[in-house]
Order: C-alpha cells, then structure tokens, then sequence
C-alpha cells in the first residue's frame, strides 16, 4: 500500500497502477513509472527475505561473483537471505567429537580415507553430511566427479541464531569467488540469483533477529 503525507489516506498499489497513466515514452520511463512496473516484484522479493529456516543443522553453499563495483552471492529465489542449502539433521548442534571429525575429515585427502565403519560412533553423522553433500551438489547443479576439490569450513560451525547452524561446503580455493571475464564452472539450475552482498547482509540481519 502507498502513503500519501498530503492528505493522509492509504491507496491499494493495484488501484494505483491502473489510475497512474504514464507521461513518458517506453524508451524513457520515469522513475515512477518503473516502481509501480517492478514494486509486485519487490514486495515479493521482500516477504521471500523474511521466511526463517525451521531449526536444525544445515550444509551451506558459498559462492561468489565479483565485479568491478560488488560483490554478489548466489541464492536462490524462494530463498534469497539465505545460502544455497539442505538440512543435515532436526539437531541444530554439534558436538566435540563430531566437529573433531569434520576437522579430521577436512584435512584428508578424500572421504574414504576417513574411518566410517559400522563401528564407528560417527558412522550416522557420516551418512547424514554425505547425504546432504550429493543433495546440494544436485541443487547447485555440480556433479560429483566435478567437486573434488570442493571443501568443508571448519573454522567455526555458523550458528545463525532460533536454533539455526550451518556447515558451509566451499569449491576449490580459486572458484570460491568468479572474477570479472572468469567462466563460471559451476552453472545451477534455473530458480537462482546472484545477489549484491549488501542485500545478502541486509536480508540475514532480519531474518536472524
């Protein structure tokens, strides 16, 4: 809906756009004309940035593209204040064996190298990260010969506040962000965005707090 501060009454935006009969040339429009053509969009982009993951632990995926001017990160559009993801598990924490693990998992050379016997008490945690890997590897459109070089963060799990942690999956060192004139080699399906990290910041902020 529209405010107007000189008479003090509210107007549907649809009433709006079909009373508003544009003085300008569709080769120039003004800037009015082009909020009332992109503001169905906008209110949709904007109750999009306000959904909130249920609670649980949950496998991000960080991509970047750079340009001369930003920074952008790649979402997707149901989702757009929250990284490429899947969920892991209900269980939002991590414990000391089980981050150990992904440490030692990370400093390997592959997953088979790890110890994830029938008697090995991460065995169900193994399954579950490996699960989400190849889940993500598909959304993201990567397939998994193509991630060899992809990496777990292991710095720190992000605890993004309401019960709410990720994992972040990154790809190789050197495609973590695509420069200006770089293919990108990891291309996703369609239903994906590369948004301008101030957004990005702007849209974690409100849905986090």
């Amino acid at each position: 809906m529209l405010y107007s501060f000189f008479n003090g009454k509210w107007m549907q935006i649809s009433k709006l756009q079909s009373q508003r009969k544009s003085l300008s040339t569709p080769e120039e429009p003004t800037a009015l004309d082009i909020l009332l053509i992109t503001i169905q969009d906008i209110l949709s982009y904007h109750k999009r940035s306000h959904q909130r993951l249920s609670p649980g632990l949950y496998l991000g995926y960080l991509k970047l593209c750079s340009s001369v001017d930003q920074i952008k990160v790649l979402v997707t559009q149901k989702l757009p204040n929250i990284l490429c993801h899947v969920k892991i598990r209900e269980n939002n924490n991590i414990s000391k064996e089980e981050w150990e693990w992904v440490q030692k998992l990370s400093g390997s050379e592959s997953m088979e190298s790890v110890d994830h016997t029938s008697d090995c008490p991460m065995q169900l945690f193994f399954y579950e990260l490996q699960m989400a890997v190849k889940a993500l590897l598909k959304q993201i459109n990567t397939p998994l010969h193509q991630a060899r070089n992809f990496r777990l963060y292991t710095q720190e799990v992000l605890e993004m506040g309401h019960n709410v942690s990720f994992l972040l999956l990154l790809p190789a060192s050197d495609d973590v962000c695509t420069a200006p004139g770089q293919n990108n080699p990891y291309t996703p399906h369609s239903g994906f965005l590369n948004l301008p990290l101030q957004m990005f910041e702007l849209g974690i902020v409100a849905c986090f707090t």
